[in-house]
């Protein structure tokens, strides 16, 4: 009996061990949540189903709520953590005036009529990506949906749509008068530029891709994240950890250039280490690749420049440069990111009047689910119609 007792006392403390090392101290500092939320849902926890909305958020009142009025002060202090010629305030920036003043009426009809929930899956493992949104209009005597089912190949960039919503009014048509167009129950591929993606490094780009999303977020200030009480929301997905980020349309453009210079230097660096070592890829494919990331970051970076060529793009972020985002991201106990709350609120500002007559908000929010991914769509070469060519996109 003693020696059946000592037994059971040595599991019991192997087992303590072993419960110890897998619930390691989580660091519950605000901004290091988010941060390595994001990381082991890149890392590690990569299979998940996920669920969402977005909708329009309309009221009456023009006055800005002291929440907005702290986010906006939150988010100016953390625009000033990049250093260098990139970064200007938003007050620096040399606005457009608003010709049109659109109807609020209108948005508030939008916003209590329309909705687009979204479902999807994940599995970064098999680089596949699936995403399904329903536009709904849902009013008296009225109801409206569509949906589209899309589903990526990260690994090799080709795009799958289930867009029969469309196609079936279409192939009445095309069934009739060019049966070559004519699509049926098949996907609509769209897989551009092919014969150069296969030459480059892709699977590279995306191993970069979550230390690139780390860089973006460490060059947030720390004091813009705020671990906060659970909300109603948070309760009843069963949070342990919410944290709130105040940021702006253009502090989301300066994350997304570090984000860009981190690729474009971890490219840079593999090109170099292949030109010794001489592998599948060789360095000028690597190069090939950079040039592609570095021109969409010239492209963002004109938008953080008040003296950069006046373009389109350009003038319309500058438009909305300051309007404040609101992000509440949720936790598990595990410290694993497991939902996300987002407010973009579209708003007048010191500079410049609301071209929405009053307060109105873009709301946006999804729920992980860590379970086994549930794929709708298994695309292959007889079930798929390649539109590429169609598109002038080969």
């Amino acid at each position: 009996m003693k020696f059946r007792f000592g037994n059971i006392i040595a599991v019991m403390a192997v087992a303590g061990i072993v419960a110890a090392c897998n619930n390691k101290a989580i660091d519950t500092a605000p901004d290091k949540l988010v941060r390595d939320g994001m990381q082991k849902m890149w890392t590690k926890d990569t299979k998940y189903n996920f669920s969402g909305i977005v909708k329009l958020e309309a009221n009456n009142s023009s006055d800005t709520t002291k929440e907005n009025k702290k986010s906006v002060a939150q988010s100016e202090r953390a625009s000033q953590t990049l250093s260098g010629s990139d970064v200007i305030s938003s007050s620096e920036i040399v606005t457009a005036q608003y010709p049109v003043k659109p109807d609020q009426d209108l948005f508030e009809f939008i916003s209590s009529t329309v909705t687009i929930p979204f479902t999807g899956a994940v599995d970064l493992s098999k680089g596949k990506i699936e995403f399904i949104p329903e536009y709904r209009y849902e009013a008296k005597n009225a109801l409206s949906t569509f949906k589209f089912p899309s589903q990526i190949d990260i690994n090799k960039l080709k795009l799958y749509i289930d867009a029969s919503a469309i196609t079936n009014f279409t192939d009445t048509f095309f069934k009739r008068y060019d049966p070559s167009k004519f699509i049926g129950d098949r996907y609509v591929l769209v897989a551009p530029f092919q014969n150069t993606i296969q030459r480059l490094p892709i699977s590279d780009l995306i191993k970069n891709l979550p230390k690139a999303m780390d860089d973006g977020l460490a060059s947030i200030d720390a004091k813009s994240f705020a671990k906060v009480d659970i909300d109603d929301y948070g309760k009843k997905i069963n949070a342990k950890y919410q944290v709130k980020l105040n940021t702006t349309v253009m502090g989301n453009i300066k994350t997304t250039v570090v984000m860009l210079d981190s690729l474009s230097k971890a490219l840079q660096q593999q090109g170099q280490e292949a030109a010794v070592k001489k592998g599948q890829y060789q360095q000028h494919d690597y190069m090939v690749l950079k040039q592609f990331i570095d021109k969409f970051r010239g492209e963002y970076k004109q938008d953080l420049n008040e003296n950069s060529p006046s373009n389109q793009y350009s003038q319309i972020v500058k438009q909305f440069e300051a309007m404040p985002i609101v992000y509440n991201y949720y936790f598990d106990d595990k410290g694993r990111f497991i939902a996300m709350q987002g407010k973009i609120q579209l708003e007048s500002n010191n500079n410049r009047p609301s071209p929405f007559g009053g307060n109105l908000s873009v709301i946006y929010e999804y729920k992980i689910d860590y379970s086994t991914p549930k794929f709708t769509m298994e695309p292959n070469e007889q079930n798929t119609y390649n539109m590429t060519s169609y598109l002038s996109l080969k």
